[in-house]
C-alpha cells in the first residue's frame, strides 16, 4: 500500500491552491470570463449578498499600490482554490490516476460542478443555456489550467519515503 504525505497534501494545498488562484485570475485577465456589466457583481459577491453578510465585511478592501483589493471576494475566489487544491492533493496521495493529464480531468470536474450545476442551481451565475459561450469557454479551459498548476505544484514537493 502507498503510503499517505500529509506533509505533501497541506503544502500542495496552501502553496498550489493559492498559486493556481493566482494564475485563474491571471487567466481570466486574458480572457474574461464575465461582460463588463455582470463583472461588477461576480458570483463570490452575490454569494456574499445572498448570505446577507454585512456591507462592512463585503466591501472591505485594502489598498495596495492606490488599488482597491476587495477583501471578502478574494478570500472567496483564493480560499476556493486551496479548498479544492487540499481535496486534489488528499486524492492523488490515495488513488494517482488522479493525476493523469496533468490533473486536467479534475480541473473539468470541478468547473462541470461548480460552474455547470452549482452556481446556476443556486441563482449566483445565470442558467448553464444562458451563459455566453466565451464565458464557458474561458472558465473551461481556466480551471483546467487552475488544476494543471496545482499538480505542478504537488509535483515539485518531494517527501522521502522514510519521512512519510
Amino acid at each position: 500500500m502507498t503510503q499517505i504525505s500529509c506533509k505533501r497534501i497541506v503544502l500542495t494545498g496552501i502553496a498550489g491552491g493559492l498559486l493556481a488562484g493566482a494564475v485563474k485570475f491571471g487567466w481570466e485577465g486574458l480572457f474574461p470570463p464575465r461582460t463588463p456589466e455582470r463583472e461588477e457583481e461576480p458570483p463570490p459577491l452575490t454569494l456574499l449578498n445572498r448570505l446577507n453578510v454585512s456591507d462592512k465585511v463585503k466591501d472591505y478592501r485594502v489598498v495596495y499600490n492606490r488599488n482597491f483589493i476587495p477583501v471578502a471576494v478574494m478570500g472567496i475566489h483564493y480560499g476556493f482554490s486551496v479548498v479544492n487544491a487540499l481535496v486534489y492533493a488528499g486524492i492523488a496521495e490515495y488513488n494517482h490516476s488522479i493525476t493523469r493529464h496533468r490533473g486536467s480531468w479534475f480541473g473539468i470536474a470541478i468547473h462541470v460542478l461548480f460552474h455547470d450545476l452549482l452556481l446556476p442551481r443556486l441563482g449566483l451565475t445565470p442558467k448553464l443555456q444562458d451563459l455566453p459561450p466565451q464565458e464557458r469557454v474561458s472558465e473551461f479551459f481556466g480551471h483546467v489550467i487552475w488544476a494543471n498548476t496545482i499538480e505542478l505544484v504537488r509535483q515539485s514537493i518531494k517527501v522521502p519515503a522514510d519521512k512519510r
